[in-house]
């Protein structure tokens, strides 16, 4: 099997392919929920969000499939109470950080 990263799971989705995160190491996006805020693979994943063109709908799609990790320029923490906004996409099937597929050969 290969694994697929999450990048590339990104870019083949039209509304992401722009997103900030697609070449940054996705081990900052999902640190040790036990990290403060403050940690500095914490800081980097917000700085890298905080200018990102998907931001929005980033954020929307950890609301409504309950994530893990940093998305949309939030923790998991920052996102308790928060809600989607009304034209968020529906819930998409949840993948995990990599993705497995088969080699064709």
């Amino acid at each position: 099997m290969t694994q697929i990263h999450l990048g590339e799971l990104l870019r083949r989705l039209p509304d992401w392919s722009e997103a900030a995160c697609l070449d940054a190491d996705p081990e900052i996006f999902f640190p040790d929920s036990r990290r403060p805020v403050d940690d500095e693979d914490v800081q980097k994943a917000l700085a890298l969000c905080a200018d990102c063109p998907v931001q929005k709908r980033c954020l929307d799609f950890a609301l409504v499939n309950n994530t893990d990790g940093i998305w949309g320029g939030t923790t998991e923490e920052q996102r308790k109470g928060m809600t989607p906004s009304s034209n968020a996409a529906p819930a998409l099937v949840r993948r995990p950080i990599y993705a497995h597929r088969r080699d064709s050969a």
